[in-house]
């Protein structure tokens, strides 16, 4: 197995003690977002965000193309996945009560004032119970987007 460059292995070493806020202001950096995720999954996204920036300047330049032609359609896929225009609004009737939920772009819903992650969290949130968020507020699946 190949050994990781001294630069690339200092900047590995650097995010693996960073705490959670210079985590979060690194990831902004990366991926022009903020994020909620945890510690680990923000660590792991960052590290392989700098291998790939690495290892794209490294490779010879046909192998760079078809790299960054890999990563274009890995982007665009999410784009394809993103669920819904901005605003789109889903409501649900449910002992009598009806619920709205708002979706606001990138992973961000909102539910009576206050933002949330999933539609699962605000379907748990109103059931006392996990739900499938999607299955509960009737959006369509994933694949009929597409």
């Amino acid at each position: 197995m190949e050994s990781l460059p001294n630069s690339l292995l200092t900047e590995i070493n650097a995010v693996s003690r960073m705490d959670s806020q210079a985590l979060r202001a690194r990831y902004g950096h990366f991926f022009g977002e903020n994020s909620t995720r945890s510690t680990a999954s923000l660590r792991s996204e960052i590290i392989y965000k700098l291998q790939e920036r690495h290892y794209r300047k490294t490779v010879g330049t046909e192998t760079a193309e078809i790299l960054n032609d890999a990563l274009e359609k890995r982007e665009g896929k999410k784009k394809e996945r993103e669920p819904h225009a901005a605003g789109a609004q889903y409501v649900r009737e449910w002992h009598g009560k009806k619920y709205v939920l708002v979706y606001r772009g990138g992973r961000q819903y909102e539910y009576e004032g206050q933002m949330y992650h999933s539609p699962s969290e605000v379907a748990k949130l109103i059931t006392g119970s996990n739900w499938n968020g999607r299955e509960f507020f009737h959006m369509p699946p994933l694949k009929e987007r597409r």
